[in-house]
């Protein structure tokens, strides 16, 4: 339990110092809130003196709390390295950078938050099938569904800044779509529950008065956990109907089940603890690799996984040859020792893939570094965003968003990160580039009002 006082106590610092940052959009905190979700969540639960898994598929997976312990102890370990690289980062990587002077057109300010929506739209439902199925363009397809996070981020930013309170709660209200869609559109619910969860953090991160940020916070969490229960509990019957590619009118049935059988989440239920064990205890695997390279049982990879993710972002078509990893389910096995049904989806989890490296220094340097590189997306984010110039805002954080799988491995992290900067340059270069670089642009006087060049306004208060 003291592993968990210190795990959380971390967490109130970091949450402290994103608060007092004058430049920040809270990546740190979006990034913490989902390694928790995978790594805090199951260690609570095994703190709960009545649990023990008892179903025979925890049991024949070897989940166990001298596992869970193990691998939250390094979990907790690689906590800190973040942090410590986030507070460091601002002072090796001081913000310089100078506003810009842009047209201040409907188009990059008032309705930027509709365009990216539309545009995360088309990519979702036309590119996205299209691009996967094109050799190194899949994370594209993703960056174009991700678009869709900053669009109602920024819906959201100015209807609070404006005051608009039933916009502002429209906006939160939205986040309820994501999950909505990849559920009856892909038979997934963590990418949409993974963007709504990102979209409440960040709001959670500039809303007024604090401690009504906390409530929303507990709030989310808690819904976040009942939403997951209840998904786990009728999963199978929805993807049958997705998967078997029936009609939306099947899918929809299927999904409305869950709502009928809604259960609050109940942590004196056996069964939601153990859906709650068998899937978001990512500590298990992190201590089964702990314990085979203790024993000897495999050689740490002395930075071969970190080799492919730093060579991750170069497209495979220009370079066939390029290192592989064979995937997270099979980093997995080989460090774990354990093996999956084929086509389970098992991610390795940064926490795992720094420390089967190179131990303990690996674990808390990794995250030291992908602290820096997280808080310095951040910070420019968040410098763009106070000068209301929302488009370079949304430049910096679209790759950051690519950055928050605390669950992934490292190459997926890279590989996402260079993708999300080469679409948002894409998006810039087609369709946004008008407004920063004038050119022999000649504005008339009916739309001079909306459009005239001027520097950015004050920040917010």
């Amino acid at each position: 339990m003291s592993l968990v006082w210190i795990y959380v106590s971390a967490i109130a610092l970091l949450f402290v110092v994103q608060w007092r940052s004058k430049n920040s959009v809270g990546l740190a905190i979006v990034y913490v809130f989902s390694y928790s979700i995978i790594h805090l969540i199951a260690a609570y639960v095994y703190t709960i003196p009545e649990y023990t898994p008892k179903s025979d598929i925890l049991l024949q997976m070897g989940h166990s709390l001298q596992n869970t312990l193990s691998g939250f102890r390094v979990a907790t370990f690689g906590l800190l390295g973040l942090i410590a690289g986030v507070l460091i980062c601002p002072f090796i990587f001081p913000v310089s950078l100078k506003a810009k002077n842009f047209l201040r057109a409907p188009a990059v300010t008032s309705k930027l938050p509709g365009t990216l929506i539309v545009i995360s739209l088309l990519s979702f439902f036309i590119l996205a099938p299209i691009f996967r199925r094109i050799p190194s363009l899949g994370s594209m397809a993703t960056a174009g569904t991700a678009v869709s996070v900053i669009g109602v981020f920024f819906y959201c930013w100015q209807a609070f800044h404006q005051k608009n309170t039933p916009r502002f709660l429209f906006g939160l209200l939205g986040v309820f779509v994501f999950p909505f869609l990849t559920i009856v559109f892909t038979g997934f619910a963590s990418y949409g529950a993974a963007a709504a969860a990102s979209i409440c953090m960040m709001v959670v991160h500039f809303y007024r008065p604090r401690l009504v940020a906390c409530v929303v916070l507990l709030i989310c969490l808690y819904g976040g956990l009942t939403f997951y229960a209840n998904w786990m509990m009728h999963r199978d019957e929805i993807r049958a109907s997705v998967w078997g590619e029936r009609t939306l009118s099947v899918r929809l049935e299927q999904a409305s089940k869950m709502i009928d059988d809604f259960e609050l989440l109940n942590t004196g239920r056996h069964l939601h603890l153990e859906i709650i064990d068998g899937r978001l205890n990512q500590n298990d695997l992190v201590g089964k690799a702990y314990r085979q390279l203790q024993l000897g049982r495999v050689e740490y990879a002395n930075g071969y996984t970190m080799l492919v993710a730093a060579v991750a972002w170069v497209p495979r078509i220009f370079w066939p040859g390029k290192p592989a990893t064979g995937g997270s389910g099979q980093v997995v096995s080989h460090f774990t020792g354990q093996k999956f049904a084929e086509g389970t989806s098992v991610g390795a989890g940064q926490a795992l893939e720094f420390f089967v490296n190179f131990g303990w220094y690996g674990e808390f340097f990794g995250f030291l570094v992908l602290g820096l590189l997280i808080r310095y997306v951040d910070e420019r984010a968040g410098f763009y965003l106070m000068h209301q110039d929302y488009w370079s805002c949304a430049r910096w954080l679209l790759p950051g968003i690519g950055l928050m799988q605390p669950g992934g491995l490292l190459a997926e992290l890279t590989g996402s990160f260079a993708a999300f900067a080469v679409f948002g340059y894409a998006l810039h270069q087609m369709f946004f580039k008008q407004f920063y670089e004038f050119g022999d642009l000649k504005l008339n006087d009916t739309a001079g009002r909306n459009t005239q060049r001027q520097p950015n306004c004050r920040r917010y208060s």
